[in-house]
């Protein structure tokens, strides 16, 4: 029983040892060792197939022979290599002194224990492992602390046989002697040449260098470490930096700009000498004015001279900088024009140039205009752009009747593109692509070049780029209009009384609020056309949203608001989107909901946000509130109710009270 015990013991720490064995080796074969020839890493894995595949140089034809390694040489080196390790020297010399106290065990339970081949084999390994171990343990007289322990536990087992420890030393002793003959008598026969030992030394050179290149590298990724809010700020110094150069290339550019009209440009392009016209020709006024106007904003002085203004739009402005004179120039004709997708094979600029299709890709190539390539064209505005003719072609492919009009043959078509195939799938893509087909090359300026372009329109003259002048000419375009006014006050043909006023609009201290106005702005344009058209439910919807967004609008920038005057609180979001509720009011009372119109004029007369702005509006809801009652809902007492009330408003002016008070008598 001792003896099963003994073996388990030393069966589980041979099983540790090869373990650690197997962990060494794949260690090894992951390192990397230089190439002697080639001078580059390379993991000893593949070391062999790389010095096979490796070129030789020319003149290397000496070769020294340091020593001859068979398999069990490479054993004993394994074993060396493992006896080595820091983290495994007492378990190696715990594992000899077992292996030569169980070899002795062995040898005298040879009779009590049954013969196995395989038993015998693993342990005749067993034991030749054990005694390189211990040869080289007693060579470099290394102690071994676990020695003492397992000694004293089988002293006796040792005693009893000290004849077979005798015998393993002098066959330790005589294998050392033979090694070292070989090794000495080997370094003699072989002594290196000149040529060897430059090789040698431009090898060590090589090697060095792939040291150092090994350690800059090491360098380079040993950063720092650095936090999250550090690696943020250094971000945002870097775009800071990157905007201001943005801006002072703008600036640059448009001090170099001349900002004058060249006299009698307009006129010239009417004159019959061609000569003298291409003599005296400048730069077309819209693009001179444009300068002007983005030379006074942005080189001012003011808050919107500074680059963490406009932030990223900057680089918009960057890219139109850059343009050539004629794709400007049709960028501003794009921008002077409703926004919609326009046909270039069917737009007609022959001052600008005779193809426009360069042009417009210059534009597409700088990303200021949408291309119908993308998905940005819905097909019900890609059949409303074609022709007849092109509708009755693309009616005829599908096999729909086309011997019908225009607003037919459309009608047709976006039902056919609703319907489904076989699959399940509409028809809407092959449609679309049809009719892309039919309408060639379709451009539209991009959404956020007409933002910044209508803020730098709006900062300079902010009366001219009011949102309500469209309601009374709801066909006017406000930026064509105020180049216009511009060209005539240049021409002389324009003079206002009062005297001109260098200072631009300052309420914007940031762009968010610019640009939310902007975008009221855009809104109530939106109704304006609506409103021309007679779309009265798409009006309600439209002020439905403005009437949302006036409560959010209110609730964020409320002490901003109250802190305007009256007069510059109509250059805000907020007085927009109230206009926009009015006119809902004015589109409920056209489709005679009359109830509905009642509960937004009292919404608007109560609400504490509405006493701020539109003032002079007042007196007419409360006029409307009580004529609805009145005339429309047959409620005289509400009606009577809702004009003491008006007249109760501290806000009311004379006119307003006066025309209350007229209604009492009726």
């Amino acid at each position: 029983m001792e003896y099963i015990s003994d073996y388990n013991e030393f069966y589980s720490v041979m099983k540790f040892l090869t373990e650690m064995a197997l962990l060494k080796a794949f260690q090894k074969q992951s390192e990397k060792k230089p190439c002697p020839i080639c001078g580059y890493l390379v993991t000893r894995g593949l070391y062999r197939s790389h010095l096979n595949h490796c070129k030789l140089q020319p003149d290397d034809d000496d070769c020294t022979i340091i020593a001859e390694v068979c398999a069990k040489d490479r054993k004993r080196e394994a074993v060396e290599s493992l006896i080595s390790s820091e983290s495994s020297d007492d378990l190696f010399s715990n594992l000899g002194n077992e292996e030569i106290a169980e070899e002795s065990d062995d040898n005298r339970n040879d009779s009590n224990v049954v013969n196995n081949e395989e038993t015998s084999t693993d342990a005749n390994e067993y034991n030749q492992m054990a005694e390189n171990v211990m040869k080289e343990k007693i060579r470099g007289d290394m102690p071994c602390r676990t020695f003492n322990n397992f000694a004293r536990k089988r002293t006796k087992k040792i005693e009893l046989f000290p004849s077979e420890t005798t015998k393993t030393m002098e066959a330790i002793q005589k294998i050392d002697s033979q090694l070292l003959m070989s090794v000495e008598s080997k370094s003699e026969m072989s002594q290196p040449n000149k040529a060897m030992t430059s090789a040698a030394l431009n090898e060590y050179s090589e090697y060095e260098k792939i040291e150092d290149n090994q350690n800059k590298t090491k360098e380079f990724f040993h950063c720092k470490a650095t936090t999250s809010s550090e690696v943020k700020l250094e971000i945002k110094m870097k775009t800071r930096q990157n905007l201001f150069d943005t801006l002072e290339n703008i600036k640059s550019y448009l001090n170099v700009c001349n900002c004058d009209l060249v006299k009698n440009t307009q006129i010239l392009s009417y004159d019959k000498d061609v000569t003298i016209e291409g003599a005296q020709v400048g730069s077309p006024y819209y693009l001179t004015l444009f300068h002007k106007i983005m030379k006074r904003v942005l080189c001012n002085g003011s808050q919107y001279g500074e680059a963490q203004f406009w932030g990223e739009r900057l680089h918009l402005l960057e890219k139109f900088i850059t343009l050539s004179d004629e794709s400007k120039q049709l960028l501003i004709r794009l921008f002077l024009r409703k926004r919609k997708w326009l046909i270039s094979d069917k737009l007609s600029y022959a001052n600008i140039s005779s193809s426009l299709n360069p042009l417009f890709n210059e534009l597409l190539q700088a990303e200021l205009v949408d291309s119908s390539h993308s998905s940005l064209l819905e097909i019900e505005e890609a059949v409303h752009l074609l022709h007849a003719s092109s509708l009755k072609s693309v009616a005829k492919h599908f096999k729909l009747d086309f011997n019908k009009g225009k607003i037919e043959i459309c009608r047709s078509l976006l039902k056919f593109a609703t319907q489904k195939n076989v699959f399940g799938i509409t028809m809407e893509k092959r449609v679309l692509n049809k009719v892309k087909e039919e309408l060639g090359p379709c451009f539209r300026i991009r959404n956020e070049i007409v933002n910044i372009f209508s803020a730098i329109f709006t900062i300079y003259s902010p009366m001219d780029m009011n949102s309500a002048l469209l309601f009374d000419q709801p066909s006017v375009n406000l930026p064509s209009q105020l180049l216009f006014v511009l060209l005539q006050l240049d021409t002389n043909k324009l003079r206002f009384s009062a005297p001109c006023n260098s200072c631009l609009i300052n309420i914007y201290t940031d762009a968010e609020k610019l640009f939310r106005y902007i975008k009221a702005k855009k809104l109530e344009a939106e109704i304006a056309d609506l409103t021309q058209r007679g779309k009265w439910t798409e009006i309600i919807d439209c002020a439905k949203k403005a009437r949302i967004k006036f409560q959010d609008a209110y609730t964020v920038q409320r002490q901003f608001y109250e802190s305007l005057i009256d007069s510059l609180r109509r250059f805000t979001d907020l007085h927009v989107y109230a206009r926009c509720i009015s006119h809902g009011v004015d589109a409920l009372e056209k489709i005679r909901d009359y109830a509905e119109a009642v509960i937004w004029l009292e919404y608007m007369l109560h609400a504490m946000e509405f006493k701020l702005i539109l003032a002079n509006a007042r007196g007419g809801w409360w006029d409307r509130l009580a004529l609805n009652f009145d005339a429309h809902l047959k409620d005289k007492d509400s009606a009577m109710k809702a004009v003491i009330a008006g007249l109760k408003d501290p806000v009311l002016g004379d006119k307003d009270r006066l025309s209350l008070q007229v209604c009492l008598f009726f």
